[in-house]
């Protein structure tokens, strides 16, 4: 068996094989980033097809929790504009 690989043509051929699977090792990610939209874009397919409830009801259940975050952080905004419009107030009744 050592013969093999120490007959010149068949060295040139084990090189050229070991070069041609370090430059698919070095190609920057490309087969992972591939890979990685592949897998999401099959996820999401797969997510519709197995999701309890039909299309409108989803978009109705998002549109009314994204509502309730919108009312939360309208009273959460209001909230620190008081407290803080209290504290320059009474900042400045204190420098008087």
């Amino acid at each position: 068996m050592a013969r093999f690989y120490t007959k010149p043509e068949f060295t040139t051929k084990l090189e050229t094989m070991r070069s041609y699977n370090d430059e698919e090792e070095n190609a920057d990610g490309a087969g992972f980033t591939t890979g990685l939209l592949v897998g999401a874009a099959l996820g999401a397919v797969i997510a519709l097809l197995y999701a309890p409830k039909s299309g409108e009801q989803t978009r109705q259940q998002l549109k009314d929790l994204a509502d309730q975050q919108k009312e939360n952080l309208k009273n959460q905004w209001d909230s620190t504009k008081e407290a803080v419009t209290g504290a320059v107030d009474a900042t400045k009744e204190k420098v008087d």
